[in-house]
């Protein structure tokens, strides 16, 4: 196996290059990447204070959660989804009005997470 690797060694130092490959130009897929958006709803109107049983509803299902804290159980309930989603994409994380701030604590320190007020009756839909 050493004279095997030796050999192997001796041809890879004498042999010629190959030449490089063409890569051609690169090419853009018509539309546009655009972030995941994720809607949670199902929440209380206000945080509140204290421990919090939480039952929100994302796109992508429903997760109960508990915590010490309001912030705590969004952590609980939405931090195994965003450590899957966050592998390949961004994410909007539309929050109802009133729950940003614990929002933003919950998914602070997750770079591609950008959260995001829903609007209020009347002013339209996120685009």
């Amino acid at each position: 196996l050493s004279n095997l690797t030796q050999d192997a060694l001796g041809l890879a130092r004498t042999g010629e290059a190959d030449p490089p490959l063409a890569l051609g130009q690169p090419r853009r897929l018509p539309g546009q990447a655009r972030p995941l958006q994720l809607r949670v709803s199902g929440l209380p109107s206000s945080p509140g204070s204290g421990p919090s049983t939480l039952r929100l509803t994302l796109d992508l299902g429903t997760v109960a959660a508990q915590g010490r804290t309001p912030r705590e159980a969004l952590q609980v309930a939405l931090g195994p989804a965003l450590t899957l989603l966050l592998r390949g994409a961004l994410i909007e994380l539309w929050v109802p009005p009133g729950w940003e701030r614990e929002a933003r604590e919950a998914v602070a320190g997750r770079t591609g997470v950008q959260v995001r007020p829903e609007p209020q009756e009347g002013q339209g839909e996120p685009e």
